[in-house]
């Protein structure tokens, strides 16, 4: 969410409501962005939200994602050291009216890693230049380092090559999981 405090939270709030109502009704990923565009627009006071969402089949490994002005979502192949980004075409939640919004798939493999991060991250910076730039070569020197402490190093990368927590003017959140196994073959759908 554009902004801070009281008013960024309350913004938060909405914007956590109308996911929750939306989620009841069976959707497409873009048709959810596109009913959640409708119901804040004149619902944020002036504030403006970016967002991610990916849906996953766990049966399939099938990933589909849909975007609102937020940063990539990335997926690391390991199999093949390759980052593939994934940042579908969608405006902002809540300031246009009639938005549309792309939906990107995927068929995931196991060891594949999904990485979305907020864009502290991606305005983070080194003597000038975006931390984001270093990030995919980062996560393929990393690919040993188990998922569930990859995430905690990548912040104390950021961190140090900013030159401090005080050097980071916005939050950096960061969500990371691992595919373990291909699913069962005779499994129904």
């Amino acid at each position: 969410v554009s902004g801070h405090g009281v008013p960024a939270a309350l913004v938060v709030s909405v914007f956590k409501m109308a996911f929750t109502v939306q989620k009841e009704f069976p959707q497409t990923p873009g048709q959810l962005f596109e009913n959640l565009n409708n119901i804040l627009i004149g619902n944020t006071g002036g504030e403006f939200i970016t967002a991610s969402f990916a849906a996953l089949d766990p049966n399939s490994l099938q990933l589909w994602v849909v975007n609102a002005g937020h940063p990539s979502l990335l997926v690391h192949r390991r199999r093949t050291a390759a980052i593939i980004e994934l940042r579908p075409h969608g405006r902002i939640l809540g300031c246009f009216d009639s938005a549309h919004f792309q939906v990107e798939t995927l068929q995931l493999q196991p060891g594949d890693r999904i990485i979305q991060y907020t864009d502290g991250l991606t305005e983070a910076r080194q003597d000038g230049v975006l931390v984001a730039t270093r990030l995919k070569d980062r996560l393929l020197e990393l690919s040993d380092v188990p998922v569930d402490r990859l995430l905690d190093q990548l912040i104390e990368e950021v961190t140090e090559w900013s030159g401090g927590r005080e050097k980071i003017h916005d939050d950096v959140a960061m969500l990371a999981f691992e595919i373990t196994e291909a699913p069962p073959q005779d499994q129904e759908r």
